[in-house]
């Protein structure tokens, strides 16, 4: 993926405008223990005390416009059981639930073993640092968190050049089934990756047609035409050089932005463990973030929710693995 390294404190757009990454202090949980993360390599605080948390909840629940908040990532090694009831815990205590939002958890333990905990926490940026990728997904996170913080909507499609870029827009419901025959026109109906990407891109654009609106105007399994321009679920198809392979990749977004990272976690929780087998909502987040090698979201409140799947290359059999990241960017 053609990021700048994350030590770098100024990013730059596609138009060139130079944009200061957000701070990122650094907390290595648990203290004393062996980082997990060079953090040398960033340009950070880094954490000495667990009270040093109370200047950072300070500052980053008081911003200003020429402040950028500080950001929080919190590395550790693979944790017990125990020892994650204790992270949760003390997540619990020290830091508001609206801050959540502005942590990150970088860590070597399996997802899995992580899902009740994050997503009880409401943390829903998880990066595995055995990907060599992780800190590339950081410095994207700041870029977010710096246009959020100046109301100017996050783009993927414009952080991450699609190459070529192919657009559509969906005004009905023919046009879903439609997107189905291009996309395995374009990918050749005998391609391996062909089921997956075909349910986890369509189920992106169910969630953006069906819970995007508010009005509830479009049910799932009826027919149905758009006759407001707001309510059009905007499709892009393209690839991303996503280090040495182009990745396919594919961008769908609503115009309104209701989604919030609770209920998207919830569902993906439920359904990973199994106790989701019988709900009627949060299927559709838990395929996107299992059928696809990376998987993202990116929601900017009221305007927009931006859904963000890649695909490794059919001839990368070592790459056909679920995501080893959880992002989603509010």
């Amino acid at each position: 993926m053609a990021l700048p390294p994350s030590a770098q404190t100024v990013a730059h757009t596609p138009s060139g405008i130079a944009q200061p990454l957000h701070p990122l202090w650094v907390l290595h949980w648990p203290l004393g223990s062996q980082p997990v993360l060079d953090a040398a390599t960033l340009d950070t605080h880094q954490f000495t005390h667990l009270a040093d948390v109370a200047p950072w909840c300070q500052a980053s629940a008081n911003p200003t416009a020429d402040t950028p908040f500080p950001l929080l990532l919190i590395t550790c090694p693979p944790l017990t059981h125990i020892q994650q009831q204790e992270f949760c815990q003390w997540v619990e205590a020290t830091i508001p639930q609206p801050l959540r939002r502005q942590v990150a958890l970088a860590t070597k333990n399996p997802i899995d073993s992580w899902v009740t905990t994050l997503f009880t926490l409401g943390i829903g940026r998880y990066i595995d640092l055995n990907a060599a990728d992780g800190l590339a997904w950081l410095t994207l996170w700041q870029r977010y968190q710096y246009q959020r913080q100046h109301t100017t909507p996050f783009s993927f499609t414009q952080e991450l050049p699609f190459n070529p870029a192919h657009h559509n827009t969906i005004q009905n419901s023919q046009h879903i089934h439609d997107y189905r025959e291009t996309l395995a026109d374009h990918l050749g109906k005998q391609h391996p990756h062909l089921p997956n990407l075909s349910t986890a891109v369509v189920e992106a654009i169910y969630n953006a047609c069906y819970h995007g609106p508010p009005h509830g105007n479009y049910t799932k399994g009826q027919p149905f035409t758009i006759t407001d321009s707001k309510d059009e679920v905007g499709l892009t198809t393209g690839h991303v050089q996503y280090f040495n392979e182009p990745y396919h990749a594919f961008s769908v977004v609503d115009q309104w932005g209701r989604l919030t990272a609770p209920p998207a976690l919830k569902g993906i929780k439920r359904h990973a463990t199994g106790e989701g087998v019988l709900d009627v909502s949060g299927r559709g987040h838990f395929l996107m973030s299992a059928l696809c090698n990376q998987w993202a979201v990116a929601i900017t409140p009221n305007q927009r929710t931006e859904y963000l799947l890649l695909k490794a290359p059919s001839d990368s059999p070592s790459l056909e693995v679920p995501s080893p990241h959880l992002l989603i960017f509010e």
